[in-house]
């Protein structure tokens, strides 16, 4: 639901709309786009588990693995149902999009937040207060 909403934001927003580059819009579309298919695969898993077949599964499995392993196997994906083929494609292009992307911000998260000091926050006592210009080594407060 929230990748909906933010697919409309992204589009029908002007503010939004105006900050956003065409990667932006396509990669989100393609995002959900996989997603979509991905949903779509869960009536034919029922299917397949329901009739007790495993193959499907396994043969999945199995071209990951071999994808994993970097000696792609198209041969263990052959009889399996287009839905899946669709969101294996989907999924795959998204790491081949991702290096001319926004995407490329997850690498640079703020990991240090986790560990930097905490912040010190000062209020405002008095709105204006006497400093001597001359001695500025001293504190307000002295």
């Amino acid at each position: 639901m929230g990748g909906v909403i933010l697919w409309f934001r992204r589009f029908f927003n002007p503010r939004i709309s105006l900050t956003s580059r065409w990667s932006d819009k396509f990669v989100l579309t393609w995002v959900m786009l996989t997603l979509i298919l991905g949903l779509l695969t869960i009536p034919t898993s029922i299917g397949h588990a329901g009739h007790g077949d495993p193959r499907v599964v396994t043969s999945l499995a199995e071209w990951i693995q071999s994808i994993v392993y970097l000696y792609p196997n198209p041969a263990f994906i052959e009889g399996v149902d287009m839905v899946f083929k669709l969101h294996l494609f989907c999924g795959m292009t998204v790491f081949l999009i991702f290096p001319f992307t926004r995407l490329v911000h997850i690498w640079s998260a703020p990991f240090s937040y986790l560990t930097r000091a905490y912040q010190l926050v000062r209020t405002k006592k008095l709105k204006y207060q006497e400093i001597d210009r001359y001695d500025l080594g001293k504190s307000p407060e002295q």
